[in-house]
This record gives structure tokens, C-alpha cells and sequence, in this order.
């Protein structure tokens, strides 16, 4: 360290700089953090609300999102359970998405419960795949063909 001191020839420049504290400007407002007197001093008016919480109240229990839709009486229950007097529809074949791998696309198909991976030609309750693409299917039953999008 001695050498270090002995060969230090001080600023480069050839220039002292003084670091000196410069006194604050008193009628500057104080910091935020800190209190000062004149809050104290200072009158504040009267204010008045703007907005209540009341409305925010809730005058009766939430619902039971749990409950489902199970009848809760017996005139509910003799309701619902009345025969509806129009005749069943076919159940159409829902596509439910295709995939392609090098060049061949294959269709999943949802019908009456069962889920089925069906290619161009395969038959099933008598639709029969036509064609498949990207983004949908032909099926054809009795002649008739129709295109099935997702």
C-alpha cells in the first residue's frame, strides 16, 4: 500500500473538487413520509360521501350453485315428469374433430354414445364417409350426401 500511495500523483486533471452539502431551500414541502406542523394547523372542509356501500349489501343468501336442477317439490316433479307429445329425431352424427397424418385424415365421429375414428369409406348405422378434410366431413346415407363441420 506504501508504494501505492508514494507513486499516486492525486485528480488527473491537476484539479481539486470540493464536495460540499448544499443547505435546503426552506419553503420547500416536506417528504411525503414525514409529518410536518402545518398539516396540523391546516382546516380541512367537510366532505361528504361520495359513494355508499349499500348497494354492495346483500339482502338474501347466495343460491346453491351445487343443487343441479333436481326437482324441489312434488308439482316440479309432476311437471317435468308429462310425456312430450312430438315424435323422437334421428340422432345426426356429431363430428367432434379430424387428424391428418402424411396425407390421410382421419374423422371422430360421436353417435349415440359411442365415439368413432372413421376414414374415407368406412360405414357405420348406415353413413358412409365420403371424404375427409381439415376441417370437417361428407357422410352419405339413403343417397343423400352432407357435409359435417366442427
Amino acid at each position: 500500500m506504501a508504494g501505492i500511495w508514494w507513486g499516486w500523483d492525486g485528480v488527473p486533471s491537476g484539479r481539486q473538487e470540493i464536495i460540499r452539502e448544499t443547505k435546503n431551500d426552506i419553503s420547500s414541502s416536506p417528504p411525503v413520509f414525514s409529518a410536518s406542523d402545518r398539516d396540523a394547523e391546516e382546516e380541512r372542509p367537510e366532505g361528504r360521501l361520495v359513494e355508499g356501500t349499500a348497494p354492495s349489501l346483500r339482502r338474501r343468501p347466495l343460491p346453491d350453485i351445487f343443487a343441479g336442477s333436481a326437482p324441489k317439490s312434488a308439482a316440479d316433479s309432476a311437471e317435468k315428469a308429462r310425456p312430450v307429445a312430438a315424435a323422437p329425431a334421428a340422432e345426426l352424427p356429431v363430428l367432434c374433430g379430424t387428424m391428418e397424418h402424411n396425407g390421410a385424415y382421419l374423422a371422430l365421429f360421436r353417435h349415440r354414445g359411442e365415439t368413432l375414428v372413421c376414414a374415407a369409406g368406412d360405414s357405420f348405422d348406415g353413413y358412409t364417409v365420403v371424404s375427409v378434410y381439415q376441417d370437417g366431413a361428407q357422410l352419405e346415407k339413403d343417397g343423400i350426401c352432407a357435409a359435417v363441420s366442427m
